[in-house]
């Protein structure tokens, strides 16, 4: 089955789902070479845009596909032309792909001492070696998804039944349903010609700015994209009309900002420890086995969202993957170990404790399993002291802890942008984090200076590493200077950015986001209207939300840009996500409302009738008979969230704890 093609102002699908004609033009007039070319060129009666897409994942090829589609729609009068730039050896994959030997995590220490973790080299390679070609990922053998397969496929795409153990696919069965998605839009021309693998976009900068005057946005721009063939070495320039950023936003683990975090691994501190193994400080992102913990006797581990329970809960002992998926073996041996006793004090460093976890059990709620119950919960780690003991926010003092795992997630980052050129230097990307917050305050800071002063003298201070700095671009928990629907951005809507909120079905969401570029750009969808900031992220009111006209110019600046400094938040939640959904496709012309729909039909629940399942038999017979059902409903074409997925959505925690376990 390949993707399908959906209606675009009233055109229908072909059953097959794409297009098997060659881009517009015919497959010549594809750029295939490196250098330069002309931009906005007449083709036959239509316009030809060449459009770069930064990214060859779950985002970057939908994006590829709906430009596609949108250039072959019987009333087009825009044909698009796609590259595509894919630092990893492969099209769909992205973070699903697994990185089973990371290397070391090494904490690297800016001048202000905040830390930044990265790969040492992997095995096999030495210090100073060329080794990683792009980020390290999180995703680890045995990986479960936490939400369905139905629901989080993309769009009349779903997941085929023997291509997964169950209703929660495991992290390879995810990679090669991508992998299939890719090879299908490929092989039906929907990629378009210029797929360029193992190549880095080294620099993204603006040559000319949009022309807003003639009417049509995301018009005018040029655009010009550095890239490097990471096999042969050789560098390219090319030039474009529009740019989409499609490369994920799990590229920069975050750390938190903690006041002689530096202390814990510190050799000083190290030097007491007689008879112990040296300390591990990590982030969530290099976690791979239990087994890496086997030496510890109290391991400490911060964040309580997916990852950090992730790891928690394997190394209190309840591990769902197979023994063929842990890295080294030895699942049984480590369950054993921890039944008698033998296993690490997992601690749950949180930022409220009044917050379970959104995703899992409460260790705190006495009705949880027992290994959930056997999770210490703390506050948040307040500093460091010099001999590595950490100081929590409530004065209680925990000694003696051998390793600390960060489930603190990820920064936005984009290394190839020069913040020294316009428009990037006045309006950003990325916001600069503030020096006050990365130091946690004036009083720290203070402490800071002094133990500066205090490093002649021998004592413990920030080891200063910001010449090794892996990050020469801004990164910060969120982005700047993007429209209120973080989509496109304001400056220059010829640039766009999918995928960056978080708490979301990712693929469907992207999909949508997809459509919306290409319509947008093929002269096919409204302007996004400005929306009420006063509303959070997760308020699904917020997508209905409209400001009057005098208040959205109130808020431009000088140059007509309604900026936003940011960090903008990126949390959207349930049902916000598919309100926005719902609410991006009514901008779309022949989107939105199903049109043979009758009544609420297209928002009615999930098609099977009855109680929710009593346990795991059930619950996976219940799954795949209304997975059958839903897709008897039709197709989902560019219609509104179809109902089955809300109903999904709902019921997905109770299906997954009766399914996995938690």
């Amino acid at each position: 089955m390949a993707p399908h093609a959906a209606a675009s102002g009233g055109t229908p699908a072909t059953p097959a789902g794409i297009d098997k004609g060659g881009s517009a033009g015919s497959s010549d007039a594809r750029h295939n070479g490196r250098g330069p070319v002309a931009h906005s060129a007449v083709n036959g009666r239509r316009r030809l845009k060449r459009v770069a897409i930064i990214g060859g994942g779950s985002a970057g090829i939908v994006q590829a596909q709906q430009l596609h589609h949108l250039s072959h729609a019987a009333d087009s009068e825009v044909a698009f032309e796609r590259t595509i730039y894919e630092r990893r050896p492969k099209l769909g994959a992205g973070l699903w792909m697994c990185d089973q030997e990371p290397g070391e995590c090494i904490i690297r220490w800016d001048e202000h001492g905040r830390g930044w973790p990265t790969s040492g080299p992997s095995e096999g390679k030495g210090e100073g070696e060329e080794d990683r070609r792009w980020p390290i990922g999180a995703m680890y053998e045995g990986l479960r998804t936490n939400i369905p397969c139905d629901l989080m496929s993309y769009r009349d795409y779903p997941f085929r039944p023997r291509d997964v153990s169950g209703a929660f696919p495991s992290r390879s069965e995810v990679e090669e349903y991508l992998i299939r998605f890719a090879a299908d839009c490929e092989e039906s021309g929907a990629l378009g010609g210029d797929i360029r693998l193992n190549t880095a976009v080294t620099k993204l900068r603006r040559l000319r700015g949009p022309a807003h005057d003639d009417g049509q946005e995301g018009e005018g721009s040029t655009w010009q994209i550095e890239s490097l063939d990471l096999e042969a070495g050789v560098r390219s320039v090319d030039e474009y009309d529009c740019v989409v950023i499609a490369n994920g936003r799990c590229n920069v683990p975050s750390l938190p900002p903690i006041p002689g975090l530096w202390n814990f691994t510190s050799p000083n501190a190290n030097a007491h420890r007689t008879n112990k193994p040296s300390r591990k400080l990590l982030h969530s992102a290099w976690y791979r086995t239990p087994h890496s913990f086997s030496s510890c006797k109290r391991v400490v581990i911060v964040g309580n969202s997916s990852s950090g329970m992730d790891v928690a809960r394997e190394l209190r002992g309840y591990i769902v993957r197979s023994e063929a998926e842990i890295l080294g073996g030895g699942k049984e041996e480590w369950i054993q170990q921890v039944k008698r006793g033998e296993g690490p004090e997992v601690i749950n460093s949180i930022e409220d404790l009044a917050k379970p976890p959104a995703m899992d059990y409460d260790p705190l709620d006495e009705h949880s399993p027992a290994w959930s119950k056997g999770i210490k919960v703390v506050p948040r780690i307040r500093r460091v002291e010099k001999d590595g003991t950490l100081l929590l926010e409530d004065e209680t003092r925990l000694e003696d802890v051998d390793a600390i795992v960060f489930a603190t997630g990820f920064n936005v980052s984009y290394e190839f942008v020069d913040y020294s050129e316009e428009p990037f230097g006045r309006y950003p990307l990325v916001p600069a984090l503030p020096k006050r917050e990365i130091v946690g305050g004036q009083e720290e800071e203070k402490a800071l200076q002094r133990a500066r002063c205090e490093a002649a003298q021998g004592h413990d201070a920030p080891p200063h590493t910001a010449s090794l700095s892996p990050w020469s671009t801004p990164c910060a928990p969120g982005p700047a200077n993007l429209d209120d629907w973080l989509l496109l951005y304001s400056p220059d809507d010829s640039l766009g950015i999918l995928g960056l909120p978080t708490g979301v079905v990712p693929f469907v969401f992207t999909h949508a986001q997809a459509r919306y570029i290409a319509s947008y750009w093929a002269g096919k969808a409204r302007k996004l209207p400005a929306l009420s900031r006063s509303l959070a992220m997760n308020d699904p009111e917020r997508w209905k939300s409209r400001i009057s006209k005098d208040v959205e110019e109130g808020e431009r600046d000088e140059s007509g840009v309604r900026g936003n400094q940011g960090p903008m938040p990126l949390v959207f939640g349930s049902p916000s996500d598919f309100d926005y959904v719902d609410a991006l496709l009514e901008h779309i012309d022949g989107a939105g409302h199903d049109p043979t729909a009758q009544g609420g039909e297209q928002n009615r629940a999930s098609t099977t009738a009855g109680e929710l399942p009593a346990d795991a038999a059930q619950a996976e017979r219940y799954w795949r008979e209304t997975t059958e059902a839903n897709l008897r409903e039709g197709r989902e074409e560019w219609y509104r969230v179809k109902g089955w997925r809300r109903a999904r959505r709902k019921e997905n925690k109770t299906l997954r704890r009766l399914t996995l376990g938690y």
